[in-house]
């Protein structure tokens, strides 16, 4: 079986190598072998975030390009390869690409709207959302060889579109992605590497839904050798705030920090969450944590905020056995979609609403 599976990944990069290729401008229908192969769909109006496209039928051919390089322009100019829509449409591009120098990789987008680079099924850029051109990073580690690439992007409402994808290896300044940069040696005795996974890498970007590889919720259990000796949930008004700060380049939604009111099932126990994160009980009851020690787990909810495993940190009085916290159940608190972070409002903040579960873990 690992024989076949080698010879695929060699017939696939063969092809891509080898195969002479047309002249071809972005968002062209002309098939280009070791480019991008976008399918468009259309949206429906008012759409917020990315759809799911696996539920969706593409309209028309697909289109093809070796990068993405639309600079911000006025939306009335189109799309390249987009013709029968300015606004209301989304593509999905994939392809695949070759990397000769192992190491890591920072990729950088600018988008109008909201888009996503995902490198062998993980997701490296969270740019979702409906807002003005924005510019996010993240970072890869990349084996050498064969690697897979996709880039969904929608267009929502006017007034301007954007998108661009920049790449920088280990050493090299930003450029402009481009497949034709990628492509594996035409000899195929000249590979070094097999096909190996992409490991993302924890990156600064907004907490809300950064970790790179959330698992799934099913994941999260019980730690073992411990108990739920507490048991908090969020009162109506807990919120998570983000706040508007420039990055490099750009502005992106920071944060988030939470101001949540908890208690526990009978009400007997208060619990202020706040920045750190601290959990302080009205006796002065302290545990804190940090995040960028969580774990991340997808949630059931999709348009809420991940659930988390976190280490306790300097417990004390009511909370001086626990060890671990678990948020779980959780709703809302994403980056606000719909509020522009950029160079007009730098500092600006927004208090997302989320409701949560949190168990305090202490030994049995």
């Amino acid at each position: 079986m690992r024989a076949v599976l080698v010879a695929a990944v060699v017939l696939c990069a063969a092809q891509l190598a080898a195969q002479e290729e047309p002249t071809a401008v972005f968002g062209t229908t002309v098939v280009i072998p070791s480019g991008l192969r976008g399918q468009v769909y259309y949206i429906h109006h008012n759409s917020k975030r990315l759809p799911d496209f696996e539920k969706m039928k593409p309209k028309g051919p697909a289109i093809y390009t070796s990068s993405l390089n639309v600079p911000a322009q006025d939306f009335r100019q189109g799309f390249p390869g987009v013709t029968k829509r300015v606004e209301w449409f989304a593509i999905d591009y994939t392809g695949k690409f070759w990397i000769a120098l192992p190491g890591k990789y920072r990729f950088n987008m600018l988008s109008d709207d909201g888009a996503k680079v995902y490198i062998d099924d993980q997701v490296v850029i969270d740019n979702d959302g409906t807002h003005a051109p924005l510019w996010k990073d993240g970072s890869v580690e990349l084996a050498g060889g064969l690697h897979r690439i996709r880039v969904s992007y929608f267009q929502g409402p006017k007034w301007a579109i954007a998108l661009i994808l920049k790449v920088a290896g280990p050493g090299q300044q930003l450029r402009v992605f481009s497949t034709d940069e990628f492509k594996p040696p035409p000899d195929p005795g000249e590979w070094r590497f097999p096909e190996k996974p992409a490991t993302p890498v924890q990156s600064p970007l907004p907490a809300g839904q950064t970790a790179g590889r959330p698992l799934p919720n099913s994941e999260l259990r019980d730690p073992d050798g411990l108990r739920v000796e507490f048991r908090f949930h969020t009162l109506p008004g807990s919120v998570q705030i983000y706040t508007c700060k420039q990055t490099d380049p750009g502005f992106a939604w920071s944060g988030p920090d939470p101001d949540a009111m908890l208690t526990n099932d009978n009400n007997s126990l208060s619990v202020h969450h706040y920045k750190g994160p601290t959990w302080e009980a009205a006796d002065g009851s302290i545990v804190k944590s940090e995040g960028s020690l969580a774990k991340h787990f997808l949630p059931i909810n999709k348009d809420a905020v991940h659930w988390l495993e976190l280490p306790a940190k300097e417990p004390t009085k009511l909370f001086a056995q626990v060890k671990v916290i678990h948020r779980i159940d959780t709703s809302g608190g994403l980056p606000p979609a719909d509020k522009p972070c950029d160079a007009q409002h730098p500092g600006d903040q927004e208090r997302v609403k989320y409701g949560a579960t949190y168990l305090f873990y202490s030994p049995k």
